[in-house]
């Protein structure tokens, strides 16, 4: 069986400049009031991380055309589109990607919703229905979320911190010249995600240009970090 050995940045404290970070939450807490730079930590970790280099070192995972496409064009697809092709990007993970370790931790951020539209409180289980794109890093999935005003149209932006609770989850980790900048890592849809904490951190100014000769629309939403996990 193809199993991803588990990334755990912080089996060993994290003692740079003093700060003895020695857990993932300690690491969050950091992020919370270290945006700007706060991922920096998690870069470091990652690069410097054996299982995570041995992802690529070992070729345990492949690509296919449907993974391509997803990755260079994912952002241009209309919603119809892509449900459409729902189907065969799960195949494509299938067949190329490889089992998550249970308790493997990734994140997500935007928000989270039903396919009705309807929000996920506590104790909310839904099943995923499209593939889902996480990252080994908050920083990239925070900075996805504000991109091209999605934080302003949402009205909120949520980083989700996700814990693997099954040893069946399968994913695809993109590498080198991939979105391997991203650690990107994207769950083949299926499993079950279930909210166990909700907490508002803070509120934070975002932006939606609508037009470039004038000033961008401002609105203050709040920042909340959501605690999940992903199972059978």
């Amino acid at each position: 069986m193809n199993r991803i050995e588990l990334v755990d940045l912080f089996s060993e404290p994290y003692d740079e400049k003093g700060m003895g970070i020695s857990s993932y939450d300690e690491a969050i807490s950091f992020f919370h009031n270290n945006i700007n730079w706060g991922g920096s930590i998690f870069r470091e970790l990652l690069n410097n991380n054996i299982p995570y280099k041995e992802i690529f070192d070992k070729n345990t995972h492949n690509k296919s055309y449907h993974l391509e496409e997803y990755k260079n064009a994912y952002t241009c697809y209309c919603k119809s589109h892509m449900e459409s092709n729902f189907s065969e990007l799960d195949a494509a993970i299938e067949k190329c990607g490889s089992f998550l370790s249970e308790g493997q931790i990734l994140f997500h951020a935007g928000t989270l919703k039903n396919a009705n539209g309807s929000p996920l409180n506590t104790g909310s289980t839904m099943r995923l229905y499209r593939p889902l794109s996480t990252s080994f890093s908050p920083e990239p999935a925070y900075n996805n979320a504000l991109h091209k005003s999605k934080a302003y149209d949402n009205v909120e932006i949520c980083l989700i911190k996700i814990t693997i609770k099954s040893q069946n989850i399968k994913a695809y980790v993109y590498g080198d010249g991939e979105f391997n900048h991203e650690f990107e890592v994207i769950i083949k849809s299926g499993p079950n995600i279930i909210i166990n904490n909700i907490k508002t951190i803070n509120h934070i100014k975002v932006e939606k240009m609508l037009d470039p000769t004038v000033r961008p629309l401002e609105n203050w939403v709040p920042y909340k970090f959501i605690e999940a996990s992903i199972e059978q």
